[in-house]
């Protein structure tokens, strides 16, 4: 559903992950206004707001190599293998989430099949964010795989659309769900409701709205919506200016605001 071609779309969701940095920060200084989950062992985490799974790995130097400069060549190999692992491991566990019961029985009954499907993704998709060398020849690499390209890979693709999109059909919807009676945080593959149908598309999160309308991702035309309800990863749209034209575009970035969690923090 977008004017802009939909690849261009699924790269824009992780805008911050396209290129690789070498001794830079894995990650900009969390917002407040972002959402994060940790992982238990800080191996990995699911940046919703950047649309990434954001995985480090580290590996010491090799004691036998003669000097450092060789030693990161293989130190550097084992820091990638360490982070794609861990990477995959959060893409496993966030697709078993994402698929409904009965929806995907390869998901649910091939766990080694799916395990090589995963691990090719994270080869294909995952990019370096950081690469940092200790002065002994150890290295530490940051990886990031979009969200989208989970998601794209458990629903298997793209939905197909017809014809062209309307010239002034949305290029992004805000959908502030603070007001949503139940609690609900992020979700792989989460379905937008309204009038005119449901669909899922590429989606973040945030906490705060005036940070969701300052996203750099949403294009020329965004579209703010409020949201009714939400129920078994359906979240209803309420009726609004520009619901009309929401039918009309093809695969729209959706920006969903959150309630912050209580007493501070980031992640509901």
């Amino acid at each position: 559903m977008s004017c802009l071609p939909f690849a261009a779309l699924t790269a824009a969701v992780a805008l911050a992950a396209t290129a690789p940095a070498r001794a830079q920060p894995a990650a900009p200084v969390p917002s407040p206004a972002a959402v994060v989950d940790e992982a238990a062992d800080d191996d990995a985490r699911v940046d919703w707001t950047r649309g990434l799974i954001i995985a480090t790995g580290s590996a010491a130097a090799d004691v036998r190599a003669p000097g450092a400069e060789i030693a990161r060549v293989r130190s550097e190999r084992q820091a990638r293998a360490r982070a794609r692992a861990a990477a995959q491991a959060r893409v496993a566990a966030l697709a078993a989430e994402a698929v409904p019961s009965g929806a995907d029985q390869v998901v649910q009954r091939e766990p080694g099949a799916m395990a090589a499907r995963w691990a090719r993704l994270v080869a294909r998709d995952g990019r370096d964010l950081s690469v940092r060398y200790g002065s002994d020849g150890s290295a530490t690499v940051t990886v990031g795989v979009p969200l989208e390209a989970v998601r794209l890979a458990v629903s298997g693709g793209p939905a197909a659309v017809s014809g062209e999109p309307a010239a002034d059909a949305p290029t992004a919807v805000i959908v502030d769900a603070r007001s949503v009676r139940a609690r609900f945080g992020p979700r792989l593959g989460l379905r937008i409701a309204h009038a005119g149908g449901e669909f899922a598309a590429p989606t973040v999160y945030f906490t705060d709205l005036q940070a969701a309308r300052g996203d750099a991702r949403l294009g020329a035309r965004p579209v703010e919506l409020g949201a009714r309800r939400y129920s078994s990863g359906v979240l209803t749209l309420r009726d609004g200016e520009g619901l009309d034209k929401l039918s009309a575009a093809r695969q729209p970035l959706v920006v969903v605001v959150l309630k912050p969690r209580r007493g501070g923090g980031r992640a509901p």
